[in-house]
């Protein structure tokens, strides 16, 4: 095997590491606005806890939804 082979033809490093990486189911909890009385559950699959919590806030924030990040863990399966 050719040295070079081992390396991304495009992109860095840590995106190729990531397309290697398995996918995880989290959960997380979540509610609308300030008031923590509409809360909602649901799951994301993300690589990491830090990446799930990323892509959720991402999404939320047009929405009026707040994450509660503690509440964000992985499923077993």
């Amino acid at each position: 095997m050719n040295i070079w082979e081992r390396y991304p033809a495009k992109g860095t490093h840590y995106e190729a590491m990531k397309a290697k990486a398995k996918v995880k189911t989290f959960e997380y909890t979540c509610y609308r606005g300030r008031d923590r009385d509409d809360w909602a559950k649901g799951t994301i699959q993300a690589f990491t806890t830090e990446d799930a919590i990323m892509m959720l806030e991402e999404r939320m924030f047009g929405e009026g939804f707040t994450l509660k990040r503690s509440s964000v863990k992985p499923v077993q399966s």
